[in-house]
């Protein structure tokens, strides 16, 4: 590897060789190079030297070949071959020599002759001291240079190898620094090191890359410590700039990041910067940060600031702080400042800046930042790099040549596109580093054309026409030498030689002289450029011109003629210079004549209109002492008279000179002349008199002049008499006889002078003459008139004088003598001259000698002469003047031409238009009228032009007459087509100063099929100044006209300014524009740049739907972000209407509207933010659904803007919480961190479990101070988020939502934290039994909390709710009666169980027994749980009657004391009948009222009548009752008094045919459910009767008749409802039940789309709410028109619909499995067969869903995602949920699952299993623990369904088989009579009485015959004595519920007690006793009731045909039936 630069090095220059002549190559640089690449190498010696041994210093001559080989090569060669034999081998001396051994034989050739141009890449060694280090120091430019040439060894190549040198240098000297290398480093360093100053020439110190690389090789060895004189040295070095800048930079790159080297500074660059000229910065840049970095680099942070103000007069600190270090700063704060400003505006900046941009001390991250930005050029376009050419940059930065190779190399793809663009650019320049780039793209792209390009004249013209044109010329000459040195053909050379031709005026002399040096002569002189390259065979002078141009100046004659023998100078004189054309006269060696050389010479310079020319000529003939005294006067005479064409003259000198010379022969020649006519325009006659004059005019006398031979001599030569010549004579004092005489001779020869030479003698010596002091009294004294004086001292001159100069001549001069005389010129002075006309009638006088051939002519001196004068003349003359110009100008002339009516506008009549006559304005436009369009521009302006004298009655003359000339008679002929001009101007230009039209006159100036095209000629500018005019705007419809066409309508608005009147009207006219753009750039321009001065002017109607509904969704969201920030003070719209547009807008199309998510310009989701914006508070919920459905708003409502939006904009809590449930239909997942506060009471509770502990902890802060109702997931998400590991901190963190605990987390809580959060836990209103009673249990197991007193249970607070009945049991109820005195509690109570409750209350009736007592003391809500038993024998005082009526009661509980309430004199306590609460009205009965006076008891029956919350629910035998009082009354068919059960059992007989209507009016409002199943005939009695009533005569009823019907709907059929008035549906939705098929005939109808719910496609959410009850029936048909998440939502609301109207549990699980069965639909999958979940796993959170299980509607997916843990820790939770059986049997499962191992389920869980319990079967029951009557109460809650009597015998069992359980009355009243009849006889016959009497009323019908007898035997015992009267109602009201077991004794006994049994009692009765009932029995039995039979005979009975005498005795008993029907229950 060591060896490898060897070898490059070697292999390279082998290849040099053997492409290319090494001869032609100087040895010196071949050796230089070497030597200088062998530098690195040399260093080696000094390792390989012995301390103690001095090396003998080798006598080395570097010319010697030898000497190279032996002192350097062999050195280094030994290193790789150590064997000394091997380096002496032929073969390798023998590759040396071939390779190195040079022809040095040109080196000594001195000649100047040698037609070798100098090899420019050579270095010549210097013979001191610093000979070997200037090589080193040129070894740069030798490789540099060397590398543009034809070498095969490339630049990249050579640099390669410098650094790979360069490195192992480096690699040398560390390796030497750390061993001894301090006793070599002086050695060493003296190397490179010398004093000896760099030998750098001009062209080094400019060239920025060869510095580079001297750097590395010069000074890389010596730093970090560079000797002092080397810096020193370095600093006076004219460097330029550029390279003083890389030399800045080099040193920098090896300077440490902080510290640098202060000498570098202080030795080099402060002394370099410095100079001769401290006061004048040097390398300035108006950049100041440029500045700074390119001359100081990485030390300008070691400056001192002070410097920088010394280094630079123009500096600022304050331009660069980015770039100082903090010292710099401080200093900049601190030290007094040469330049402003104040200090106090420094420091205020240097703190902005450091406040604003704290990282400025990260210098090194600026500067990477900066190069980055450089480097990151691959989006860099063409036009981009031309404007970096052209130095369009920031600063305008100068960069070297390495940057610029750089930056061109990565752009190299760009380049050439670049150069053909700024070649195409007229005006392009290109900025200072033109030369630079130059030599780059000659790398790149110039040097690398072949032979062949070269030669192509298209590429040629490619490059030097085209892309290198604004390069060109080259400031540096390396680009020329190069090109030279190319192969070029001669027509290339010849084509770029035109190129630097083209600029060649502009070249200083130094650039002329580099070009020709460097280009053409070295190309020229090259040997294959033929022959001068190219053959004369065009002519001498085209060859002149084709090879060398202008820069043949540079040659002389006979380095022409080497350059091309056959070059003939004859036929380039014009091409050569003056010192060539002396050259050609004097020396140059042809075979033609001397004298025609010299003639044509000299007839060509004389041509030549360069004076200089000749002079120069002559000057050199005169050096060269050239004689002409062999003249004769003939060949004087022929110079003479030689007609000289052009204007050559030759030069005055030189003609003296001539005729000096030859004075001898002058005079004869000039006699010779005198009959010779001369061409007085040659200019050489003027010179030749002028010559003459000198030489003898001097010596003359005044008698001389008046000599004939004299005037003879010199007449050929005056009608070119000269100034000089006329001036001279003119002082030659000559009298007035004399003068005149010249006169006339001059005047003879006049008419052969020009005019110019007249006037010359008229000026020179006439007019010099006659002024001069010498002349008396103007030579007057011989003349008679003015007349005559002016003949004889003018003569023919006159012509010339003014009439000015006539007075001035002669002051007596009186022009109206001489007016014959004067000339039309003189004539109008004298018009013009004040004073001299003064009436219309001198006028008169003047114009008689005014011809008209010559009218014009007067005029046109007339004219001018007054023109800005004109009040100098009296305005009537002006105005005769004028009217004489209409009277014979004839101007109005059809023949006339134009070019004579502009003169006649341009020059004569302007004057004449000052204080124009409003009767002169007419004939004036007669004469524009049909003219030329200039013609008629030109009279306006003339009127213009006087426009302030004029008065206002002319102006508007003018006006009109311009208005008529530009519409007719063609309209706007004028202004032609050209559509380029502006319109405006064009009217400008007609109406100048005068009154300009308003946009009416405007627009209609215009005709109509070129109004867009003339409106659009307008530049904004224009239109701009157009509509500033004061009052322009006259129509504003007009000005509307306008901007419709004017397609610059945004520029202008743009750019221009209109005042406020103007802009008014326009914002209506542009508005639309702005609302159209579509574009955000379009959008931006028209709100942001045109329209902002005009918002102000935005009106309701403006912003109007109807003006904005078409707007573009940009330009619209951009108007409702302009509104949100106006200024409505003063408008005449407000906010709301802003929204009302917002809202129209964006529901005027397909919602949403504007968004797409395909389009980037409309896909954002900030929809609210862009679209309502600051209006967000005006929306309402129904407006945000209007916007679009929740399928598609959602995608907004996540955007955090609109959020944002959306919480500040004060919006109603229904719109928050729709909003919020978007955006968790948006994003499931949504964290709920990110919601305003009050939100997140709305959010998904699943969001909620994302969160953190801590995080949970936060938010529970504000959860439950700021929500209300929060939904249950939220409390379980929270509670979950604390784990397993929750303490009394946890607990007071979730406060209310404690709730959300797990049973599973509660029972891990350690009692000690319960107790410390008991406040906490005693205050949570929900918790479920499971949770309340796990909190209890380990309170009271711990034995922290004992429940026995009022104060305990307070403290528990909602917590009883788990308190075990047991516990209650054990309080006493005296503090039972304390604690339901507190609201709160008896609350919390009235939640609990029923056997608490009832518990509860047999421990408040134990205290005292009393029944007036026990009222009192049991809480009202709690007076169901008294026994019935203890509400007998009441007193009659106000006080119990009231306490009684405020009580909530059982109806089996008022039946007993009715009799008490129901008296007169009761309910007047009250106040009436109508004051009874329906709770005890419900207690009606024929028994409580058998001894109510008849009228009362109407009162009571009117009383029932009531509606909605308060009806009395009354069952069947109640009304009966009711009826069988009023049916005889006379008001019986006021059916409005009654209730409307009652009419149920009318006889219809009763009602009449008018009011039948009215009947079933008020039978609308019946329950037709009361019916039972014995007297449901009644029902289709009923609805025949209204169809006879209502003539119904087919199934379909109309909306009136349903109306008529009411409830009576819900008994029809389904044919009824399907073909009915939808109306229907709203009486369906009151019926407590429907059939199957009348749930089908609904579905049916609602199906059909005809209801007042539409189309099922328009169903959702509301529509399920709006159908009340219905949904109860409907199928999964139906619900499959709803998406499943409208179905959850309705679910949320409907489950607490259901439970509050205690919906029985079937049909719930009915309604629950439709909408699964169409949840399953739609998904369009059957069950999974899949054992893993898919659906989610079940959590707490998942159960606390209120509508658990929906989202699990797969059995399968349940199963999977249900786990026993989960059931185990929430059982309560779920069996509160879960209703249908194959989903409670999985709850089973997992329960058994998850106590497997205990074979046993706790008790606790047994008791919150609800409805799972009835899925049951004997195995699980027998794994269940019951032991407590809690348990048992909750497994018999009827609401859970009923019981197979063999699970209910095996529960009640298991119950009963714990010690000390018996079936007391909590265990009968939990059990209940139907439970009750599933035990066995021997279980039942021991129920104590007293647990019978004090047990609820119980049901046992479904018992057998037997059990009914033994439970009846119990009853009669337990209430035999309960009555204190001696007639037993009472007993058999308490005994009525057994009465199925009654013997025939016992209702025998019943007969006298007129108990009035009810027809329900009495077919209830043992069939057998009834049997044995006698009529008399069976009429005592039932009293009022016995009417009631007649309704029961279509019923299977049996019939008892009593004997004739009974029947006979009682007849009554029969009045309503034939015989006596007594009903028996069959059981098969």
């Amino acid at each position: 590897m060591a060896f490898q630069p060897i070898g490059s090095f070697v292999h390279n220059f082998v290849s040099f060789t053997q492409q290319r002549n090494v001869s032609e190559i100087r040895s010196t640089t071949l050796t230089q190079f070497l030597l200088n690449w062998t530098l690195a190498e040399l260093a080696d010696t000094y390792k390989q030297q012995e301390p103690s041994v001095v090396p003998e210093t080798p006598t080395f001559d570097v010319t010697n070949v030898e000497d190279w080989y032996q002192y350097v090569v062999m050195p280094v060669l030994q290193r790789f071959l150590p064997n000394d034999g091997a380096l002496m081998h032929q073969n390798i001396i023998l590759a040396f020599h071939q390779v190195f051994y040079l022809n040095n034989s040109m080196d000594n050739d001195t000649s100047e002759t040698v037609s070798e141009v100098q090899d420019v890449c050579s270095i010549t060694l210097d013979k001191n001291p610093c000979g070997l280090t200037d090589a080193v120091e040129n070894v740069a430019h030798v490789l540099h240079c060397a590398a543009r040439s034809n070498l095969t060894i490339s630049e990249e190549t050579v640099m390669r190898l410098i650094v790979e040198l360069t490195e192992r240098l480096n690699s040398l000297i560390k390796e030497l620094s750390t061993t001894n290398f301090n006793e070599v480093v002086s050695d060493f360093q003296q190397i490179f090191g010398e004093a000896e100053s760099p030998s750098l020439t001009q062209e080094h110190l400019n060239d920025p890359d060869f510095i580079k690389l001297w750097f590395q090789i010069k000074l890389v060895p010596l730093l970090p410590y560079v000797p002092i004189d080397i810096l020193s040295c370095l600093s006076t070095k004219n460097f330029s700039c550029p390279v003083f800048q890389t030399l800045v930079a080099e040193f920098g790159k090896h300077e440490p990041s902080v510290y640098p080297n202060s000498e570098i500074y202080q030795l080099f660059i402060r002394p370099f910067l410095l100079h001769d000229q401290p006061s004048v910065p040097r390398c300035f840049s108006s950049n100041q940060s440029a500045w700074l970095l390119n001359n100081f680099g990485v030390y300008s942070s070691i400056i001192r600031i002070t410097d920088f103000y010394k280094l630079n007069s123009n500096f600022s600190g304050l331009e660069v702080l980015p770039l100082l270090s903090p010292s710099q700063i401080a200093d900049l704060l601190i030290l007094p400042l040469p330049t402003p400003p104040e200090k106090d505006v420094v420091i205020d900046r240097v703190f902005d800046f450091l406040l604003e941009f704290p990282e400025y001390m990260k210098l090194p991250e600026v500067l990477s930042s900066l190069l980055q930005r450089v480097v990151k050029l691959a989006n860099f376009t063409a036009n981009q790099l031309v404007s970096l050419i052209e130095c369009n940059l920031p600063g305008n930065s100068k960069y070297s040549k390495v940057l610029w190779k750089m930056l061109l190399t990565k752009l190299s793809f760009v380049l050439d596109p670049a150069l053909d663009v700024l070649a195409n650019m007229p005006m392009a320049t290109v900025g200072p580093s033109a030369s630079q780039i130059l030599d780059v793209i000659w790398e790149m792209r110039v040097s690398l054309l072949t032979d062949e390009q070269l030669m192509n004249s298209s590429v040629i013209a490619k490059w030097f026409s085209g892309r290198l044109s604004k390069f060109l010329p080259p400031e540096s000459g390396s680009f020329l030498r190069c090109l030279s040195s190319r192969n070029l053909s001669c027509a290339s050379y010849q084509q770029i030689l035109q190129e630097l031709i083209r600029n060649f005026n502009t070249l200083t002399g130094n650039q002329r002289l580099g070009i020709f040096n460097d280009f053409v002569l070295r190309f020229l002189s090259q040997p294959n450029s033929g022959s001068g390259c190219g053959s004369v065979s065009n002519g001498s002078a085209e060859w002149l011109m084709q090879n060398l141009g202008p820069f043949s100046e540079f040659l002389s004659l006979q380095q022409l003629l080497a350059l091309n023998p056959y070059f003939n100078p004859l036929e380039a004189l014009q091409l050569l210079t003056p010192v060539q054309d002396a050259e050609l006269v004097l020396t140059f060696p042809t075979s033609v004549e001397k004298s025609v050389v010299i003639n044509m010479v000299f007839d060509y310079l004389t041509k030549s209109p360069d004076e200089t020319d000749f002079r120069s000529f002559l000057r050199y003939l005169v050096y060269y002492h050239f004689q002409l005294s062999t003249l004769q006067a003939a060949d004087l005479a022929a110079v003479l008279a030689c007609n000289r064409s052009s204007n050559s003259s030759g030069s005055r000198p030189a003609w003296k000179l001539l005729l000096s010379k030859a004075s001898n022969v002058l005079d004869a020649a000039l006699d010779l002349l005198t009959n010779t006519t001369l061409d007085p325009s040659n200019p050489a006659v003027s010179v030749i008199l002028d010559s003459i004059l000198e030489i003898r005019l001097d010596t003359f006398s005044t008698a001389s002049l008046n000599d004939p031979a004299f005037s003879q001599r010199l007449r050929p030569f005056l009608p070119a008499v000269s100034p000089d010549f006329l001036s001279c004579l003119s002082r030659k004092g000559l009298d007035c006889s004399t003068y005149q005489h010249i006169v006339q001779i001059l005047s003879s020869v006049q008419p052969r002078m020009t005019l110019t030479r007249q006037i010359s003698v008229y000026t020179h010596f006439i007019k010099a003459y006659l002024t001069s002091n010498n002349t008396k009294s103007s030579c007057s004294s011989n003349t008679s008139n003015s007349g005559e004086w002016l003949q004889k001292n003018f003569g023919g001159f006159s012509v010339f004088a003014s009439f000015q100069d006539l007075q001035m001549i002669y002051p007596n001069f009186i022009a109206m003598e001489a007016l014959p005389q004067l000339t039309i010129r003189q004539l109008a002075d004298v018009s013009a001259t004040p004073n001299q006309l003064t009436s219309p009638d001198q006028v008169a006088m003047v114009m008689q000698y005014i011809p008209s051939q010559f009218f014009a002519d007067f005029f046109d001196d007339f004219s001018p002469a007054i023109l800005g004068h004109e009040d100098m003349l009296p305005i009537v003359v002006r105005s005769a003047m004028l009217q004489v110009v209409f009277d014979r100008a004839n101007l109005s002339d059809p023949a006339v031409s134009d070019s004579v009516v502009s003169l006649w506008l341009q020059k004569r009549l302007p004057p004449l238009l000052v204080d124009l006559s409003p009767e002169h304005v007419a004939p004036f436009f007669r004469i524009l009228a049909g003219r030329n369009c200039s013609i008629e521009q030109q009279g306006v302006e003339d009127l213009n032009s006087t426009i302030s004298s004029l008065s206002d009655v002319t102006q508007k003359e003018i006006y009109n007459n311009i208005v008529q000339i530009l519409t007719e008679p063609i309209p706007l002929q004028c202004y032609g087509d050209n559509y380029n001009r502006s319109f405006y101007s064009f009217l400008e230009s007609s109406f100048m100063g005068f009154q300009f039209p308003n946009v009416t006159t405007f627009l209609s100036l215009m005709p109509l099929d070129r109004v867009h095209q003339l409106v659009n000629s307008i530049p904004p500018s224009d239109l701009a100044d157009f509509l500033r005019r004061p009052d322009v705007v006259d129509n504003d419809a007009e000005l509307c006209v306008i901007y419709s066409n004017y397609v610059q309508t945004s520029m202008f608005l743009e750019t221009e300014s209109l005042p406020e009147v103007v802009r008014r009207p326009t914002l209506p006219c542009v508005w639309p524009m702005a609302l159209s753009s579509s574009e955000w750039s379009e959008v931006n321009a028209w709100f942001d740049q045109r329209l902002p001065s005009y918002l102000g002017f935005l009106t309701k109607s403006l912003i109007s739907p109807n003006i904005t509904h078409n707007s573009s969704c940009l330009a619209f969201q951009k108007l409702v972000s302009v509104l949100g920030k106006y200024y409505y003070t003063g408008a005449d719209f407000t906010r709301p209407d802003v929204f009302n547009t917002i809202r129209a807008y964006l529901t005027s199309a397909t919602v949403p509207r504007c968004y797409n998510p395909s389009d980037p310009k409309l896909n954002s989701t900030a929809w609210f933010v862009e679209y309502i914006g600051l209006f967000m508070p005006f929306l309402t919920l129904e407006d945000l659904q209007m916007f679009g459905s929740a399928q598609v708003i959602q995608v907004f409502t996540v955007n955090p803007l609109n959020i944002a939006l959306v919480n500040n904009s004060g919006l109603p809590l229904n719109l928050t919480n729709y909003y919020t449930q978007l955006i968790y239909q948006q994003d499931s997942n949504f964290n709920p961190l990110l919601l305003p506060l009050l939100w997140r009471c709305v959010a998904p509770g699943p969001a909620f479990s994302q969160l953190t502990s801590e995080e949970s902890n936060i938010v529970l802060q504000y959860l439950t101070t700021l929500c209300t109702a929060l939904n249950p997931q939220v409390a379980a998400a929270l509670a979950g988020n604390f784990g397993d590991n929750i303490n009394a901190a946890a607990i007071t963190a979730l406060g209310s939502q404690s709730s959300g605990l797990s049973t599973g987390q509660i029972k891990m809580i350690k009692p000690e934290d319960l107790y410390a959060a008991l406040s906490i836990l005693s205050s949570v209103t929900d918790w479920n039994e499971g949770q309340a009673r796990a909190i209890i249990l380990s309170l009271m197991s711990s034995g922290l909390v004992k429940i026995n007193s009022s104060s305990t249970l307070f403290m528990l607070g909602s917590l009883v709710v788990g308190v075990p009945a047991e516990t209650f049991g054990s309080i006493s109820g005296s503090q039972l009666i304390t604690s339901s005195k507190n609201p709160s509690f008896l609350g919390y109570v009235l939640s609990a169980p029923q056997i608490v409750q009832q518990i509860f209350v047999t421990q408040i009736v134990s205290v005292n027994s009393n029944s007036d007592t026990i009222i009192q003391n049991v809480p009202d809500e709690m007076a169901t749980q008294i026994p019935r038993a203890q509400l007998l024998g009441f007193s009659n005082n106000g006080r119990v009657i009231t306490t009684l009526n405020q009580k909530t009661w059982k109806p089996q509980q008022v039946e007993l004391f009715f009799e008490n309430i129901a008296v007169e004199s009761a309910t007047t306590v009250l106040g009436s009948p109508n004051n009874l609460s329906s709770s005890l009205l419900q207690g009606f009965t024929c028994t409580g009222v058998r001894n109510v006076e008849k009228v009362q008891i109407k009162k009571l029956i009117k009383a029932c009548r009531r509606k909605g919350r308060k009806k009395v629910p009354l069952v069947e035998t109640q009304l009966t009752c009711m009826y069988n009082y009023i049916k005889n009354d006379s008001d019986a068919t006021s059916f409005d008094l009654y209730p409307p059960d009652v009419l149920l059992y009318y006889d219809y007989s009763l009602v009449l045919q008018a009011s039948c209507r009215f009947y079933f009016q008020e039978l609308a409002e019946a329950d037709f459910s009361v019916f039972s199943s014995v007297l449901s005939y009644k029902l289709t009695a009923l609805f025949a009767n209204a169809r006879s009533c209502l003539g119904i005569t087919n199934t379909t009823l109309t909306a009136d008749t349903i109306s008529v019907l009411g409830n009576m709907c819900c008994t029809l059929d389904g044919t009824y409802i399907k073909n009915s008035d939808p109306s229907i549906l709203e009486k369906l939705k009151n019926c407590p039940d429907l059939t199957n098929a009348q749930a089908a005939a609904v579905e049916a109808l609602l199906q059909s789309g005809k209801t007042q719910y539409g189309a099922p496609s328009t169903w959702d959410y509301q529509t399920l709410k709006n159908l009340g009850m219905l949904p109860l029936y409907l199928t999964s048909t139906f619900y499959s028109n709803f998406d499943k998440k409208t179905k959850q939502m309705f679910l949320e609301y409907f489950l607490k619909v259901i439970a509050s109207n205690r919906v029985d549990i079937q049909k719930k699980r009915r309604m629950m499995e439709e909408i699964r069965k169409s949840n399953r639909n739609q998904v369009k999958s059957k069950r999974s067969i899949v054992n893993g979940c898919t659906v989610g796993t079940i959590t707490q959170v998942t159960i606390s869903d209120e509508t658990f299980p929906f989202n699990y509607d797969d059995i399968t997916q349940f199963n999977c995602c249900l786990s026993a843990s989960t059931v185990k820790d929430n059982l309560a939770a779920i069996t509160m949920k879960v209703d249908q059986v194959e989903y409670l049997q999985i709850v089973l499962s997992k329960l058994r699952e998850a106590y497997a191992a205990n074979s046993t389920i706790p008790e606790d869980q047994v008791q919150v299993l609800g409805p799972a319990s009835r899925v049951a079967s004997i195995s699980d029951i027998n794994l269940w623990t019951i032991t407590q009557i809690d348990t048992l109460s909750a497994l018999m809650d009827p609401s859970n369904g009923p019981w197979d009597p063999s699970l209910a015998k095996a529960i009640i069992s298991k119950y009963l088989s714990n010690e000390g359980n018996t079936l007391g009355s909590a265990e009968l009243s939990a059990i209940g009579g139907a439970n009750l009849c599933s035990l066995d006889v021997d279980v039942l016959k021991n129920i104590s009485q007293q647990s019978l009497k004090e047990a609820d009323a119980l049901m046992v019908s479904n018992c057998t015959t037997e059990k009914k007898k033994v439970l009846f035997t119990i009853a009669t015992q337990a209430f035999a004595t309960m009555t204190r009267s001696t007639f037993p109602v009472s007993s058999y009201q308490l005994t009525q519920p057994f009465i199925g077991g009654a013997s025939l004794d016992y209702v025998r006994s019943l007969v006298p007690s007129n108990i009035n049994m009810d027809m329900a009692t009495f077919t209830s009765l043992d069939p057998n006793v009834v049997l044995n009932l006698t009529v008399s029995d069976v009429q005592g039995l039932l009293g009022s009731n016995v009417a009631d039979l007649k309704s029961y005979e279509n019923q299977t009975l049996v019939t008892v045909v009593p004997a004739s005498e009974q029947m006979a005795a009682s007849p009554s008993l029969f009045s309503h039936s034939s015989s006596l029907l007594l009903y028996e229950e069959t059981h098969g």
